[in-house]
């Protein structure tokens, strides 16, 4: 909102925060091609490259973790705004007690489950974002 100068009021200064994600496994090149065309989409969505974060490459879960931890810790004194957070890899299903739960495979380890996924409620765990901050997910696996 503009006061009667004509100036912004920070109120009127829209809190947006895209996080995108690519986890390829191996030689793939899809995953950050698909990151690239996001990412300038958003650009021209009127965002402005700080607006922007990008984790990509050989990923687990202690990546992943501190990449979502640190987007949260930006928003955290926000009051309203909005954060999208795109993922491009493989997709995972996890049975346990709670039942089965969907998340991001981070490598082609099959195995050993430890580090290689994180689950989508951990995800928002780890956001922490404030009540009235919405969240946007795309998930592409």
């Amino acid at each position: 909102m503009q006061s009667e100068n004509g100036s912004l009021h920070a109120s009127s200064i829209p809190h947006r925060l895209a996080l995108l994600v690519a986890a390829p496994h191996g030689a793939e090149t899809a995953m950050h091609d698909d990151l690239v065309s996001i990412y300038n989409g958003l650009r021209l969505r009127w965002l402005l490259p700080v607006e922007i974060l990008t984790l990509e490459g050989k990923l687990n879960r202690e990546l992943l973790m501190v990449f979502l931890h640190q987007a949260g810790k930006s928003v955290i004194n926000w009051s309203h705004g909005e954060v999208f957070l795109y993922y491009s890899g493989h997709g995972n299903l996890s049975t346990d007690a709670l039942g089965t739960r969907a998340g991001m495979l981070l490598t082609s380890n099959t195995q050993s489950y430890t580090d290689d996924y994180v689950l989508w409620d951990e995800v928002f765990a780890a956001l922490a974002l404030p009540p009235k901050v919405s969240l946007v997910i795309l998930p592409d696996s």
